[in-house]
């Protein structure tokens, strides 16, 4: 995993790394390092990993408006989208809130947790087959933009660049 303090320890020059990506440390508010890993790089070194960002922004924000859209459509104020990396996305919503809710045709992969149910849709499966392969590219081509910078980095270490002065 990345963090700032390793990036910046071998060398990597700041202009490389996003700082905001590692959190606020002053008020303790740190972003999911999961989705940091993924903006470690900032915006505008490499092209390709500026556009897998935007395609793993925009498909985090269609898991959303699905959420959303099932609150709405059905009613349920209390439905809460979830996620944690060995489920993805998923939904909660407490049993009582649930009753007899139409809703319940759609669930998959449903999973008591207390007084709640875990559960996903085919459709929200969908979304976060893409949300994944999208944070993968991201991933893979964040890594490639650093070893490119560290073996630039050696490479200077090794033969340095020395200015002559007449």
């Amino acid at each position: 995993m990345y963090d700032r303090s390793n990036l910046v320890s071998v060398g990597v020059p700041n202009r490389y790394v996003l700082s905001s990506c590692f959190g606020n440390e002053d008020e303790g508010e740190m972003i999911n390092s999961h989705v940091a890993q993924a903006f470690a790089v900032r915006p505008g070194i490499h092209s390709l990993l500026d556009m897998a960002r935007t395609v793993f922004a925009e498909s985090t924000e269609a898991v959303h408006e699905i959420a959303e859209k099932y609150k709405e459509q059905y009613e349920l104020p209390g439905l809460k989208l979830q996620y944690n990396i060995t489920n993805g996305f998923y939904l909660q919503l407490s049993m009582k809130e649930l009753g007899d809710s139409p809703m319940t045709s759609l669930f998959c992969q449903i999973a008591r947790k207390g007084k709640n149910l875990r559960y996903t849709t085919p459709e929200l499966i969908s979304k976060n087959i893409k949300n994944t392969e999208a944070f993968e590219e991201c991933l893979i081509l964040t890594e490639t933009v650093l070893e490119v910078v560290a073996a630039e980095l050696l490479i200077l270490s090794l033969f340095p660049v020395r200015s002559h002065c007449l």
